[in-house]
């Protein structure tokens, strides 16, 4: 019975089979024959197994007051410390108390992955939401099984993403609203921030067209694309986008950006005929992004269709332009 390695291997095989209480008994009766520390450490192990935290962590000190340099025990022991913190914080326990208990694992594991879980949940009981997201981000990224991570991240990004909203801080407001929805589990309403968004939306929209009837082409195109961020159907401000696009492009565009004003066009023009309305200036538009690109044939094929059409409201010098392109 003085042989603590006997105690310990019969307490490390009742833990492998999770017989918790078995492997806490025998930890416990080696220890009444023989002081040795890892027979609490299996004992701590033990308790843990069991939920019983608050007697796993005396152990677990008690093994680090004769092991100090064990780090991988200290790893353990800072978890199960985080584990506690977070228990108290759920029962209601003051901040104050549970961020003692957080610094006490952090002093053992400054890598202790759930400390970002407990600081980030009290950051949001304090509706400090910028500090709950950062801590909460970190945690769902080291943690993305871990459930209340993730919902409480939503949660927080939401509320920062109405701390700036209230605030005529648009960007940020749809950068939080727009992470939201990426990191929102099912279990989260997202109806409340989609009205929203939408409310972001047309800010943006009107800003967009009114900068563009200021002449700032460059910053309605800025709007117009915030627009597209959040929503990426744009055939509703197609129109007014590919005419700040237009403005804003170089002498020799990049490829990218032509082909961005083609489809802008395309657009325009499609919208314009679903609503029965003239679409000359956006055809006029969309030939000239088709040479530009190369295509003089295909804008050519275009103008003699729409010429075909015989639009009787287009205006004419609109109707010279195209045809113009449908002559080559």
């Amino acid at each position: 019975p003085e042989r603590p390695e006997a105690w310990r291997e019969a307490a490390r095989l009742m833990r492998e089979r999770e017989l918790w209480s078995a492997a806490a008994e025998n930890a416990k009766q080696g220890l009444m024959h023989v002081e040795d520390p890892t027979l609490r450490q299996e004992w701590a192990l033990a308790l843990i197994g069991e939920g019983k935290l608050d007697e796993a962590i005396l152990q677990l000190e008690a093994y680090l007051r004769v092991r100090s340099e064990d780090e991988d025990t200290k790893k353990i022991l800072a978890n199960v410390l985080v584990g506690r913190a977070y228990s108290r914080l759920q029962a209601g326990r003051s901040h104050a108390e549970v961020l003692r208990i957080v610094d006490q694992a952090l002093a053992l594991n400054p890598n202790e992955h759930k400390a970002h879980l407990v600081l980030g949940r009290i950051a949001r009981e304090q509706r400090r939401f910028a500090d709950a997201v950062e801590h909460l981000e970190t945690a769902h990224r080291l943690m993305p099984e871990v459930e209340d991570a993730r919902t409480l991240l939503a949660d927080s990004l939401r509320d920062l993403g109405m701390e700036h909203y209230l605030k005529n801080e648009d960007v940020a407001a749809g950068d939080a609203w727009l992470r939201f929805r990426a990191v929102a589990p099912p279990s989260v309403d997202t109806d409340g921030v989609d009205v929203l968004v939408q409310a972001l939306w047309r800010r943006h929209e009107q800003r967009g067209v009114d900068r563009l009837q200021q002449q700032d082409h460059a910053g309605a195109l800025a709007e117009f694309r915030r627009c597209e961020l959040l929503d990426s159907d744009t055939r509703a401000i197609s129109w007014p986008y590919a005419l700040a696009l237009r403005h804003e492009l170089a002498p020799e565009p990049e490829p990218e950006n032509l082909a961005k004003l083609e489809e802008l066009a395309r657009e325009a023009v499609a919208w314009q005929q679903e609503h029965a309305a003239d679409s000359g200036q956006q055809t006029c538009l969309l030939l000239e992004t088709l040479t530009r690109r190369g295509e003089a044939g295909a804008a050519a094929e275009l103008a003699r269709r729409w010429l075909a059409a015989e639009p009787g409201d287009a205006e004419p010098p609109v109707v010279a332009a195209i045809r113009r392109y449908a002559d080559g």
